[in-house]
């Protein structure tokens, strides 16, 4: 095998690789963001409740048993219906169509990945042929990324790059410590919502302590 075709083998194989990775990529980002749009909903529910007992509570005698500021729970009263529109309008279903379309694109680049496998697996190719078939594929790999409207985010990507990391490293380097500790916060990022939504479910608990 002479060096022009080895250089080529290398391209394609760094261009499935980097088909590869996209595609794992956009699967776990399409999995936190339908995963965020899933506690979004669960929130507008337990925020609605709560709007829901705030108003029975106002529109009977209940209040007059209860140790509650009537002005403050009034105000909470009139502020939570109108949160709960503005909430619902920034977390309404295009997340939903996002997870949709990142899982949509993940497919396609898995089997596009396959496909230049396949394709460059052929033996008795020489290097004209395998360039040709780089730069087919290097030009379907970016149609398919052009053709998804969205990408995902930084974070989606960093947590792969680290958890990837980790597992080549000795826990005892310093650098496995490192990732570790850059992982933990990209974990928090791609939490943070979550962790903020499920806050907003017991917040009103606080309209009936002294």
């Amino acid at each position: 095998m002479d060096d022009a075709t080895q250089e080529v083998i290398v391209k394609l194989e760094s261009l499935r690789l980097r088909m590869k990775n996209t595609s794992s990529v956009r699967f776990n980002a399409a999995r936190r963001v339908r995963s965020d749009y899933k506690i979004a909903q669960l929130t507008v529910v337990f925020l609605s409740l709560w709007a829901i007992t705030i108003s029975y509570i106002l529109a009977t005698d209940l209040a007059t048993h209860l140790n509650i500021d009537i002005e403050i729970f009034t105000g909470v009263g009139v502020i939570l219906p109108v949160f709960i529109v503005v909430f619902s309008l920034i977390e309404s279903g295009e997340s939903y169509l996002r997870a949709h379309q990142l899982e949509y694109n993940a497919r396609q680049l898995r089997e596009l990945a396959d496909q230049l496998y396949t394709s460059s697996a052929v033996t008795g190719l020489n290097a004209d042929q395998l360039l040709n078939v780089f730069e087919q594929f290097s030009q379907k790999y970016s149609d398919s990324l052009e053709r998804t409207p969205i990408n995902h985010d930084d974070v989606d990507h960093f947590h792969r790059d680290y958890t990837k990391k980790i597992e080549t490293l000795n826990p005892r380097q310093l650098g496995w410590w490192a990732c570790k500790f850059n992982l933990l916060i990209v974990g928090f990022e791609i939490r943070y919502k979550k962790i903020l939504y499920i806050a907003f479910w017991f917040l009103p608990i606080i309209l009936f302590l002294e």
